[in-house]
């Protein structure tokens, strides 16, 4: 299992709305020389200096208006073994300032969010686990090293040791004969693969093993992901024009799937498109129960008003997009063409 290179993301995603949980308001802040980093409100310090340093770039004159906040690096005193793949980024505090858990190190930063879980760290037994956005652990942390979320489920790996391959890269192989090897779903249950395809989109492992199809829906999620196909053709024809595969377009056409349901805090449904059963980063869309609309968030996924957009507007925009593409490349030849003009013109 390769560890590949992706941007990292310096803080968790977080609901950038949230006025304030607790009922005051939190700032960063440093001291004179500005490397030590520290958490407090307009009368008492959550996170005193001395236990993190500045690593990143920091924001000090915004509020934390989130349910958790991150600060760089760990409160442990003793370094984890080189050859440990549970690597800490940083620690993740509620807003008592109490610290819940370490994020996961990825490239050179906190782990993404993957399917909306998070890869973290116990802060005493050093295992790895999954938290969602608002600091919740979904799974608890038992395992000595999980790959992200996929299509429903998380490869998890006991018994296992950090292998280097060159300076940047590096695998996981087993310790002993006792590695374990599985996989959980989104509740934590380990799954035990099929050698028979019981749903036409059952999770192909490879070497003839399978996983149940992990999405379950309601009447009304039928109902969305049903008029989310009003929007399909034309995102999956953009998608695949500057893609190259010997496939047929079936095989590498994008799949959407519901992976969260409005909350309190988040009122959106959030749908995620896969091709070939893998997460693509970069077609992630909303749909808000109340306005009936949909809309395309941008990665990394914050709340923010800019980085949501309107579906006709993130169409014409990806279309525009592709022309200018194609009038600077004279020679392109897409290996999956569509009408381009007469696409522009139907959303125009």
């Amino acid at each position: 299992m390769f560890i590949k290179n992706k941007c990292s993301i310096i803080a968790s995603i977080l609901l950038f709305w949230i006025s304030s949980v607790s009922g005051q308001e939190l700032y960063y802040f440093t001291d004179k020389d500005s490397v030590q980093l520290g958490v407090k409100s307009a009368t008492e310090i959550i996170v005193p200096l001395g236990r993190h340093r500045i690593t990143y770039e920091i924001d000090f004159s915004k509020p934390i208006s989130s349910s958790i906040f991150e600060l760089p690096g760990s409160l442990s005193k003793s370094p984890p073994a080189t050859d440990n793949p549970a690597m800490p980024s940083a620690t993740v505090y509620n807003r008592k300032g109490e610290p819940l858990y370490y994020t996961l190190l990825f490239d050179n930063g906190s782990d993404y969010f993957s399917e909306d879980l998070q890869r973290i760290i116990d802060l005493d037994n050093g295992k790895i686990g999954f938290a969602d956005e608002e600091g919740n652990i979904k799974i608890s942390p038992e395992w000595d090293f999980t790959a992200p979320f996929n299509y429903g489920y998380a490869e998890v790996l006991r018994d296992i040791k950090k292998e280097r391959i060159d300076e940047e890269h590096w695998i996981v192989v087993p310790n002993s004969s006792s590695s374990f090897k599985g996989y959980v779903n989104k509740n934590g249950n380990l799954i035990k693969p099929s050698k028979t395809k019981k749903h036409e989109k059952d999770y192909n492992l490879g070497d003839g093993e399978y996983l149940p199809y992990p999405f379950r829906y309601t009447k009304d999620e039928q109902d969305i992901l049903k008029r989310f196909e009003e929007y399909y053709e034309i995102i999956n024809d953009m998608s695949l024009h500057n893609y190259y595969s010997s496939d047929s377009k079936s095989e590498v056409s994008l799949q959407f799937e519901i992976i969260r349901r409005p909350t309190t805090d988040f009122p959106y449904y959030k749908i995620q498109g896969y091709r070939s059963q893998r997460t693509e980063d970069d077609y992630v869309f909303l749909f808000n129960a109340e306005t009936q609309t949909f809309h395309y968030i941008d990665y990394p996924y914050s709340l923010d008003q800019e980085n949501i957009k309107p579906m006709k507007e993130y169409i014409l925009e990806n279309l525009e997009r592709i022309i200018e593409y194609d009038k600077q490349r004279t020679k392109h030849k897409s290996a999956f063409p569509f009408d381009i003009d007469r696409a522009y013109q139907k959303w125009n």
